[in-house]
């Protein structure tokens, strides 16, 4: 079974429904990492995509402050949204499934930007690793808190998007919770 982690990064939170689409935020960095289950074998933990993505808006101050990603970093490397989705969903394609931490919010980040293209959603399904794993640890665990608790005395940069996905990867490697889906 293939899948594919992955993690945005944005200009912020996402706003009740009845906000207008324009004021959603927008995807700043893009980060996953495919990676396949074959029965009982090791999982095999396979390439990485990573784009910088230019916004029409500029990023905060807090934002950068989260995340490290500066307005000029988005001028200077960035490439446009239509872009950075098209490579993205290449990258996905042939995954069966998508998995993201707190995955509601990617979810709708996702769609968001898709409606804005006014393009279709072809993704994979995408699962939730944060409620999927509730019962392995008793609770709606952030990823930092996650990784602590598999990986005491490691660190990892939170709040970037391929860092975060190697973390979420890595907990999803150490708790067999990649096997438990893929034997299901």
């Amino acid at each position: 079974m293939d899948f594919v982690v992955f993690d945005f990064e944005t200009t912020g939170l996402i706003l009740p429904d009845q906000a207008n689409q324009e004021d959603q935020p927008y995807i700043i960095e893009i980060g996953a990492r495919k990676v396949s289950v074959n029965g009982r074998s090791p999982e095999k933990i396979g390439e990485s995509f990573e784009v910088l993505v230019a916004p029409p808006v500029t990023v905060t101050d807090a934002i950068t402050k989260i995340t490290g990603i500066e307005d000029e970093m988005l001028r200077r490397r960035g490439v446009r949204i239509e872009r950075a989705i098209k490579d993205f969903e290449a990258f996905c394609i042939s995954a069966d499934y998508m998995i993201a931490h707190n995955a509601n919010f990617d979810k709708t980040v996702l769609q968001t930007e898709l409606d804005r293209l006014g393009s279709p959603n072809v993704f994979p399904p995408v699962l939730c690793s944060m409620h999927e794993m509730q019962t392995l640890v008793g609770g709606l665990w952030s990823l930092d808190k996650l990784f602590k608790h598999y990986f005491p005395g490691e660190t990892f940069t939170a709040h970037r998007a391929l860092s975060d996905v190697d973390a979420l990867v890595a907990i999803l490697v150490r708790s067999d919770f990649l096997k438990t889906i893929a034997s299901a």
